[in-house]
């Protein structure tokens, strides 16, 4: 995840961001076409306010031939790497990355030609060099926008195979909203209690001191019991879309049961400053 898996090496490909309104008519198509191959198909819900975006994260599971076999052949599940295959070509992906483990890649989609737009922020386009004047910064904008038309361009699309539906539904849970696990484990680390990839654990000092992973106690993979035990709802439309803006998020996360700010220190002015 984050967009620049082909910005590098011996020939970089040209992966401009996204506007909203492009990122997601790719997140559909794309979706679309893997539901011809997997029954759970999804992507995480993204950040709140984004003004642009640099990939698009796809998740699936439950390869469709293996449920609703038509041929004996259909019953043998396709290895990673094979069913990878068969994703880039029907994504039209000229590129692809397999990563370690061979159940997730990198594919790098041709930009669609009917969707011009590339950021609908104008700051992506600006460059470090200090101008004079309003119309030269103009100008210098209109010919960096010029040099990108005639590069080819490209979407970087990761698509990660999940071994099962729950598996799925975790990694939807972890990666949803941004930055939210990442404020929200700030809060109920020091309590011994940690969200990862596969569930939420608590940890038990004694044994962290020795042997950090064996220090884990697993508690649940189940997002729903999570939330409860945090003190987080889920109702609503919290877990169906963005929130609307940064204090949305910030609103929902100050929420959690265990959230606490540190007084400010006796004799300390607003400022920093001592009395």
């Amino acid at each position: 995840m984050g967009g620049s898996a082909f910005s590098s090496g011996e020939n970089p490909l040209f992966t401009p961001r996204m506007a909203p309104t492009v990122y997601r008519e790719v997140r559909d198509r794309c979706q679309a076409i893997l539901r011809e191959i997997f029954l759970c198909v999804a992507s995480p819900i993204e950040g709140p306010a984004k003004e642009d975006y640099g990939d698009v994260d796809i998740l699936v599971s439950l390869q469709k031939h293996l449920i609703f076999p038509t041929t004996p052949a259909d019953r043998v599940e396709c290895e990673g790497r094979d069913i990878l295959a068969v994703v880039q070509k029907m994504l039209g992906a000229e590129h692809m990355i397999i990563e370690r483990g061979g159940n997730a890649a990198n594919l790098a989609i041709p930009w669609p030609a009917d969707l011009i737009t590339t950021t609908d922020n104008p700051e992506a386009t600006r460059t470090n060099a200090t101008l004079n004047t309003d119309q030269d910064q103009e100008q210098q904008e209109s010919q960096v926008q010029a040099d990108q038309q005639n590069k080819k361009r490209h979407i970087q699309v990761d698509v990660q195979i999940c071994a099962s539906p729950s598996q799925l539904q975790w990694e939807l849970f972890k990666h949803a909203h941004g930055d939210l696990w990442n404020l929200v484990g700030s809060t109920i680390r020091p309590l011994g209690l940690t969200v990862d990839e596969e569930a939420l654990w608590i940890r038990i000092p004694e044994i962290e001191a020795f042997h950090r992973s064996r220090s884990k106690v697993r508690l649940t993979d189940d997002p729903a019991a999570v939330l409860s035990f945090l003190g987080l709802r889920a109702d609503g439309s919290f877990w169906e879309a963005p929130f609307g803006s940064l204090t949305e998020l910030f609103e929902y996360i100050a929420s959690c049961r265990w959230f606490w700010v540190a007084p400010e220190k006796a004799g300390v002015e607003e400022d920093g400053s001592g009395c």
